[in-house]
């Protein structure tokens, strides 16, 4: 069965899962360990626009594709969404 790494800013998760899933409590915007750089297949981030400024972006990008193995793929999910109350402003969209 292949092996699941997962990480969160929080240790909140606290559901039962398959032996093969492991859970880390850490930032993406910290150094990941060496043990995972190139090693993933597959990288899946979301649900984290909102949360950092452009250099965050990039310390988190860095450390997401320093994880991959050559030839793997990376997803990013976000959710659509317009910020403001009444009347959105043109171009204030996420």
């Amino acid at each position: 069965m292949p092996k699941t790494m997962c990480c969160s800013i929080s240790n909140a998760l606290t559901y039962k899962y398959a032996s093969n899933i492991h859970f880390s409590v850490r930032s993406v915007t910290s150094d990941l360990p060496q043990e995972w750089q190139n090693s993933f297949s597959y990288v899946h981030q979301c649900l984290l626009v909102a949360a950092m400024n452009d250099s965050r972006w990039n310390m988190a990008l860095d450390q997401l594709y320093d994880a991959l193995k050559p030839g793997a793929w990376i997803e990013l999910v976000e959710k659509a969404m317009a910020l403001g109350w009444g009347q959105t402003p043109k171009g204030l969209y996420l």
